[in-house]
């Protein structure tokens, strides 16, 4: 239902080259990078999703927790995008955190491509933030965890637990 309402009021979709397309729409959108970046982004990436159908979605960890893009989080900090009465409360910054420099890089990133270059910029933008603070990093201080050697499909991760995944530990052949 979301994803139709969004492709619904598209007028036109153009490719403007380095792997970007600039979408037309014929109303208004409050959020309009929603189905390409929020967590429930109905729109995926074929080239990084292409390999993580059926059986083979077990072992996409890499894809799942590196996507290719910004994702929700670099959205969320642009002026004028907190919830209101104006857009039905439905704003990404929710911490109405205002910052002119981090808009202008922000705008940068919407028309820049390569993934080097794009790096670079959200590097920056994420400087700005913690820089004004807008976000102030929590220390995780590192848990030893081991396991057997016989023991294959264990992939740790610093943001969860040792068992996140282990619907997909199981006996390795030796």
């Amino acid at each position: 239902m979301y994803l139709s309402s969004f492709v619904n009021d598209v007028v036109s979709m153009e490719d403007i080259g380095d792997n970007q397309i600039k979408i037309t729409f014929g109303v208004p959108k409050p959020n309009p990078y929603d189905p390409f970046v929020s967590q429930s982004a109905p729109v995926l990436q074929k080239a990084q999703f292409a390999d993580c159908m059926g059986a083979q979605m077990s072992a996409c960890t890499d894809q799942n927790f590196a996507p290719i893009g910004t994702g929700p989080f670099m959205v969320r900090w642009i002026c004028g995008a907190d919830p209101n009465p104006d857009n039905g409360w439905l704003g990404r910054n929710v911490p109405r955190h205002c910052n002119p420099e981090y808009d202008a890089l922000y705008e940068t990133l919407t028309q820049t491509g390569g993934v080097e270059a794009r790096a670079e910029i959200v590097k920056q933008m994420n400087d700005l933030l913690i820089e004004s603070g807008a976000l102030i990093p929590l220390v995780f201080r590192g848990s030893v965890f081991a396991h057997s050697n016989s023991l294959a499909g264990v992939d740790m991760n610093g943001w969860d637990s040792e068992m996140w995944n282990v619907q997909d530990w199981h006996r390795a052949d030796m």
